[in-house]
């Protein structure tokens, strides 16, 4: 039996801005760590690790150094791991990319498809890799070709490249691109907006005994058989991700059998508290107002508070005395995300699908008045730009 610890999209650097420099660093060595100490316990054989370990393609050296005491630690296993797509692991210019200054003896990364084996035994399963790589080239050679095409093309060449993987000999496959019936972590399925998405049923149709996959950071299984499935962020990237699980699959390949556990990592939580004043909520009234909500934090949570409220509400709130509260509560950080409802309603009353430009124009300066006769000046600039020579509409 083999055992292989899978994970995926590791991001090191994102979300720096929610703590002080360097603190949510830390909260992501923590989780490697933690990762480690798994394939520890586990006994693991090897660990796979399914593209975007950094967050952007130029980490800064102690986002470098993260990842260097955590395969240093792990040096007597071997590890695989692919290129994420362009704007993480790759530049997208051709440049190798920062994950591949990390490759040694016991440090396998593929920037392209191929073929690995973490020891040389008939009973070790091939692994085959399916790493990002920038479609910049077949859009060179096609610049006729529509976007949609380009995707599916590339879709097909990738289905292709995968089959080929197997026909050598591959039993697991380790991607970094969006499946069909996959979610992302917010909950909108993969559709045609995603660019390069592979069809399900083909990559079912192929006889792995597993795909394990990177880039939606869901944690999801899309198939039991064959077992295909999204690792998801061991930590939640920012407040997008703060409903998902975060962790890491084990995998016991025994013959043509793969048993499997999905293990969640505790990490520094993060909370949105939804607060709409336009309900009645004052929080001008601090101790009283906040005690629904101070009561439930959670100790070193980073915290959003994400609030409506009318302009002349809005004037009334200190964020200030919010944050002070949530931090003597617990909370490690507070951040705000305000939607300020603005008195200007009536710019809208009379605009009808008729309408022109002109008239809402005028609907709007007559709800917002501009001073000095610049209103005048408005309407003059608008009328000449919508209007041919004879005075007609355009």
């Amino acid at each position: 039996m083999t055992r292989l610890l899978c994970c995926a999209d590791l991001h090191l650097g994102a979300g720096a801005s929610m703590l002080p420099p360097g603190e949510r660093l830390k909260d992501q060595e923590q989780v490697l760590d933690r990762i480690a100490d798994l394939a520890d316990e586990r006994e693991v054989d090897a660990i796979l690790i399914a593209g975007d370990v950094f967050h952007r393609p130029r980490p800064t050296p102690e986002e470098l150094h993260v990842f260097r005491r955590f395969e240093r630690r792990l040096d007597y296993l071997p590890i695989l791991a692919c290129n994420g797509n362009a704007g993480h692991d790759l530049e997208g210019d051709g440049r190798p990319s920062a994950l591949e200054l990390f490759a040694n003896r016991h440090l396998a990364v593929h920037s392209a498809p191929g073929l690995w084996r973490h020891r040389e035994s008939s009973d070790a399963p091939t692994v085959g890799t399916l790493p990002s790589v920038p479609i910049g080239r077949l859009v060179a050679a096609l610049p006729d070709t529509s976007r949609d095409e380009l995707y599916a093309m590339a879709a097909e060449l990738l289905i292709g490249q995968a089959a080929e993987l197997r026909s050598q000999g591959a039993r697991i496959l380790m991607a970094h691109w969006t499946v069909s019936g996959g979610i992302t972590a917010t909950g909108h399925p993969a559709g045609p907006d995603f660019g390069v998405v592979l069809p399900l049923a083909e990559l079912q149709a192929l006889g792995f005994d597993a795909v394990i996959l990177g880039h939606l950071h869901a944690h999801q299984v899309l198939s039991e058989d064959p077992f295909i499935a999204y690792c998801s962020t061991p930590i939640a990237k920012d407040f997008g991700e703060e409903h998902g699980r975060h962790g890491i699959w084990i995998l016991d390949i025994e013959g043509g059998a793969t048993n499997r556990e999905y293990i969640e990592i505790p990490s520094r939580p993060l909370v949105t508290l939804d607060v709409d004043f336009t309900d009645g909520y004052d929080f001008s009234m601090l101790l009283e107002g906040y005690e629904p909500f101070v009561s439930t934090i959670r100790e070193g949570g980073i915290y959003r508070v994400r609030y409506t409220a009318s302009e002349e509400q809005a004037r009334r709130i200190s964020q200030h005395e919010i944050r002070a509260a949530l931090i003597a509560a617990g909370a490690a950080a507070v951040t705000f995300d305000p939607t300020i409802l603005r008195a200007t309603r009536a710019r809208g009353e009379g605009i009808t699908q008729a309408a022109t430009l002109l008239d809402q124009v005028d609907l709007y300066l007559d709800a917002n008045p501009l001073p000095d006769g610049r209103g005048e000046r408005v309407r003059d600039l608008i009328r000449s730009l919508t209007t041919d020579r004879q005075g007609a509409l355009l």
